[in-house]
């Protein structure tokens, strides 16, 4: 048994003809969509102790977008990465007193919430990147 990435595969049997005559059978699995990499993020995030605010998701979002366009990107892996960027961060800025996140009540007022011991535990948008790492690329 062969797993990689469908590109990483092609290399490796057109780099050896003895590996394409002996492998016959090929399953495919397409990449998560942002919805499951947003499922997987918060999962992830809640067995670590946290619980990521609307604003985190936000931020995960669009810098999912952007990682699904490099060749780095891994489905789970990307999500598990900028999991461990973002709480590297998130204890930076609660080192530094600088968790902020806002909330939105039933009415559409928005208020913000700096106190240090109510983020503790939650990723603000503060604590996740839109750019993506480029120490991992």
């Amino acid at each position: 048994i062969i797993a990689g990435y469908k590109n990483d595969i092609k290399r490796l049997l057109d780099s050896n003809e003895g590996f394409k005559s002996r492998i016959k059978e090929y399953l495919e699995f397409s990449d998560y969509n942002t919805s499951e990499m947003k499922q997987i993020f918060e999962a992830m995030a809640h067995s670590e102790g946290f619980v990521v605010s609307a604003e985190a998701m936000d931020n995960f979002e669009v810098r999912c977008e952007k990682e699904r366009k490099l060749s780095s990107f891994g489905n789970g892996r990307t999500a598990r990465n900028i999991l461990e960027e973002s709480v590297d961060r998130h204890a930076l800025n609660y080192g530094n007193r600088a968790l902020v996140r806002t909330v939105t009540d039933e009415y559409g007022a928005e208020t913000q919430i700096t106190d240090q011991s109510q983020n503790k535990f939650v990723l603000c948008g503060c604590d996740v990147s839109v750019h993506p790492n480029k120490a991992v690329l």
